[in-house]
């Protein structure tokens, strides 16, 4: 069965907490309780969300057409397996296409690439996607159809994601740090 995420953040200040999305460690399932209380007491640290009982109230579906259609739109040139590297400095819309096996990969949204989208396809199992933004974006796409797979997104101070869109069909971890 597909799990789908799809999460839209105006500021990440307000979704997320100093260091994560969900849960008090990953050897715990998630907290599936909407209520005011519940949502307050959110804790700072990563969420492996494998059904959509466990997908927190920000998250919305959001169809494998959407992110594509959304990506195609947004990034201007696509890094694809041919020409990966390990770390990527990007300063305009760029689109990254993963299809190994434990594939890690850093990628840093310089000062140049405020207002731009991020994409990311990744096709493989057990890849490690790290994205550090200094400056605020219109939308990060994350497509996941591997399995045991880590996105981990660190946002400067006051940097903001407009739209964080997750589309996943194996069991992604997502973390998001503000520094």
């Amino acid at each position: 069965m597909k799990t789908l995420l799809f999460v839209v953040c105006i500021s990440f200040g307000v979704a997320c907490n100093q260091s994560g999305f969900l849960g008090k460690n990953e050897s715990k399932q998630a907290n599936t309780d909407q209520s005011p209380e519940a949502v307050s007491e959110i804790q700072p640290d990563p969420v492996v969300a494998a059904s959509p009982e466990e997908i927190p109230s920000e998250v919305s579906p959001v169809d494998e057409a959407t992110i594509d259609g959304s990506c195609t739109d947004a990034a201007q040139t696509v890094v694809t397996d041919d020409r990966l590297a390990r770390q990527y400095l990007f300063s305009k819309s760029e689109q990254i296409d993963l299809s190994g096996n434990e594939q890690t990969i850093d990628v840093t949204m310089g000062y140049d690439a405020e207002g731009s989208y991020l994409c990311v396809y990744s096709l493989g199992n057990q890849a490690t996607i790290d994205v550090a933004s200094l400056v605020s974006l219109k939308g990060i796409y994350l497509k996941d159809k591997g399995l045991n797979n880590n996105f981990l997104l660190t946002l400067a101070p006051g940097v903001a994601v407009d739209e964080l869109f997750v589309y996943s069909e194996g069991n992604t971890k997502i973390q998001i740090v503000r520094e």
